[in-house]
């Protein structure tokens, strides 16, 4: 990758830039946490004592997927998407 400074930082150039460091640099959810479940689960319920370890692997493997996915789409993509709709 290629950089360049600005100022004191490094900063690099758009085609480098995903949308998953996008998403992390806002820290909209703490780091592996973009689904939650209930800390305070009902012991003495069959769902409530089961439900986080359940379900937890699922929230994984989306959080996973989605991260993925935006990984893949750089800011260039986003503005090629976007010229594209203005060019119609």
């Amino acid at each position: 990758m290629e950089y360049h400074q600005v100022g004191a930082k490094l900063a690099r150039k758009p085609f480098d830039i995903t949308m998953l460091d996008l998403y992390k640099a806002v820290e909209v959810v703490r780091e592996g946490e973009l689904f939650s479940v209930h800390d305070n689960s009902n012991s003495d319920c069959k769902v409530g004592r089961n439900i986080q370890n359940t379900i937890e692997p699922l929230f994984e493997q989306a959080q996973y997927a989605m991260e993925k996915v935006l990984g893949n789409v750089t800011l260039v993509d986003i503005v090629k998407s976007i010229n594209e709709k203005e060019n119609c």
